[in-house]
């Protein structure tokens, strides 16, 4: 069928990094099969693309959790930090500190905490690193930002979670992570980087959940 050939062609284009051509068999895909999820990979081709605008609009209103990240992402690349925030925690779960409801996992934790450090919630921030590192410890972008939040502040003034990563990130947990990670998909773009722990991360079940750095955000090749 059309669709069928569509989404090979699509596999193909983002297989290969051929973004604009991914582009052009996603918007026939999406035309022959409408859908959640075809929106979504032609968001994510748009979004390799760099064209983070148009990415943006087609997603909103998406319910997929990896939707709701990457439409985080476009956020973080277009500069709205609210609306970034929103996209990664639902409005039904407003912020409690269980962060029980972030989309993505801990790639979706780790763009929320520099969310929160563009708002200045730095202890929200903090928090968000800590529980990152929880479900993967080798988040080192994580652990590089709550060293540098919860360390560079004075001892009476750390969060309550200024403890939590330096007790996760350690040889032996970082090996339990490396070999519970799925086997490698045809598609290695769309796979979370870490699956969701078995166990409730401070008090609550953690969900599965680009990312940026420094001033500009960047995008990320493995969405």
């Amino acid at each position: 069928s059309v669709a069928d050939g569509a989404r090979a062609a699509l596999d193909f284009s983002l297989s290969n990094f051929q973004w604009k051509q991914a582009v052009f068999f996603a918007e026939r895909l999406a035309a022959e099969s409408p859908s959640d999820e075809t929106a979504y990979q032609l968001s994510l081709a748009c979004f390799h693309s760099q064209d983070a605008s148009r990415a943006h609009w087609l997603l909103q209103g998406n319910p997929l959790p990896k939707a709701r990240y990457l439409l985080a992402c476009c956020c973080a690349q277009l500069q709205k930090w609210e609306e970034a925030e929103e996209a990664l925690v639902s409005e039904s779960h407003a912020w409690t500190g269980s962060l029980a409801e972030v989309a993505h996992g801990a790639p979706g934790l780790c763009l929320l905490g520099q969310v929160k450090e563009r708002l200045s919630k730095h202890d929200q921030a903090v928090e968000c690193y800590a529980r990152c590192l929880e479900i993967c410890p080798f988040m080192w972008e994580a652990y590089e930002r709550w060293s540098w939040l919860a360390l560079k502040a004075p001892a009476h003034s750390r969060p309550s979670a200024a403890g939590v990563a330096a007790s996760v990130f350690n040889e032996e947990r970082f090996a339990q992570a490396m070999a519970s990670l799925p086997l490698p998909r045809s598609h290695p773009q769309q796979t979370p980087l870490c699956p969701p722990p078995s166990r409730p991360v401070g008090g609550q079940q953690a969900s599965q959940l680009p990312s940026f750095g420094g001033g500009a955000p960047r995008s990320s090749r493995e969405l």
